[in-house]
């Protein structure tokens, strides 16, 4: 939240009127890659099962078509007209040392 934050106060202080940022570290990673890092530290060592997207859509509504797409997202204009990073810990540094790992 506080990356956010720094991004939302550097636009109101930088960018043009009606200009779109995205506050986004750049790691493109696959649905199933972070669901394996999530099974990972719930303590379930990685596993995951693959769905149909039918079946997927039947347990999951429009979410499930939401997921199967190839959404990409980059910060490179924040980083470039505001000058913000981030600096929070990445979504993988967080399942795998974060406040998200199961402790036994």
């Amino acid at each position: 939240m506080d990356d956010l934050a720094r991004c939302y106060v550097a636009a109101l202080e930088k960018a043009e009127p009606g200009s779109l940022f995205i506050a986004a570290d750049d790691q493109v990673m696959q649905l199933q890659e972070i669901a394996e890092w999530g099974s990972r530290a719930a303590g379930i060592s990685g596993r995951v099962q693959s769905w149909q997207l039918e079946e997927a859509r039947a347990a999951m509504g429009v979410l499930a078509d939401a997921l199967a797409l190839d959404q990409q997202a980059t910060g490179a204009k924040a980083k470039q007209v505001l000058h913000w990073q981030p600096q929070a810990p990445s979504l993988i540094d967080e399942l795998t040392g974060g406040s998200y790992v199961v402790t036994h």
